[in-house]
């Protein structure tokens, strides 16, 4: 802004605040002489700041404000934005069980015919006396047999450890079922229950 305007502004609101205290001075404290003099019932108390500070143009605005009945504006607040506590991104491969069997023959989704052996591996702690649960079903749950599996060696390690089973069974004209392999557990308790079931093809 042009200097001679912004001098202008304010020499303009200098004697429009000079007018209109002079027309309230009747109820306010004046400044006189380096003193505070009290005209007419002013509503509030004797200032507390000295005399002469009260004359510069932001006393002269906010007395000016005061007797307009508002109040000066101030700045506005910029609102700091909130605070998003965005989710931690967690990997689920840690709570995804380990492979405790594999199959070696049928192969998953594999033909199998009576008689059938079955060739396989599981971690050493699913046998209880070198053996483990084999049970085929067909695609309804029907247990179409129902035997174990021995295991090929040593069986007592923390390891694999192979194992066979041979099954014989009629396939009652199931066409598919599922040759699942549990765990040995002895103790009878449901919390160390665990089985893999494979989904296999049956030949009639």
């Amino acid at each position: 802004m042009d200097k001679r305007y912004l001098f202008l502004l304010i020499g303009i609101i200098i004697v429009v605040s000079a007018v209109v205290l002079r027309v309230g001075a009747s109820n306010r404290w004046v400044c006189q002489d380096g003193e505070w003099q009290k005209r007419g019932n002013p509503s509030v108390n004797k200032p507390q700041t000295a005399c002469s500070d009260e004359w510069s143009i932001e006393h002269e605005l906010k007395a000016l404000s005061a007797l307009l009945g508002k109040q000066p504006p101030e700045s506005p607040v910029t609102p700091a934005p909130p605070i998003v506590n965005e989710p931690i991104a967690t990997s689920t491969d840690s709570e995804k069980p380990p492979v405790q069997v594999e199959l070696i023959a049928p192969e998953v989704n594999g033909l199998i015919s009576s008689p059938y052996t079955v060739r396989g591996r599981a971690h050493g702690s699913w046998f209880f006396e070198a053996v483990l649960p084999v049970v085929l079903t067909d695609g309804d749950g029907t247990v179409l047999v129902q035997t174990y599996g021995t295991a090929v060696g040593d069986w007592m390690v923390d390891g694999w450890v192979e194992f066979t089973s041979d099954l014989e069974f009629d396939a009652l004209g199931a066409e598919s079922g599922y040759l699942i392999i549990k765990k040995d557990n002895p103790s009878g308790l449901p919390e160390h229950d665990a089985q893999v079931s494979f989904p296999v093809r049956l030949a009639q």
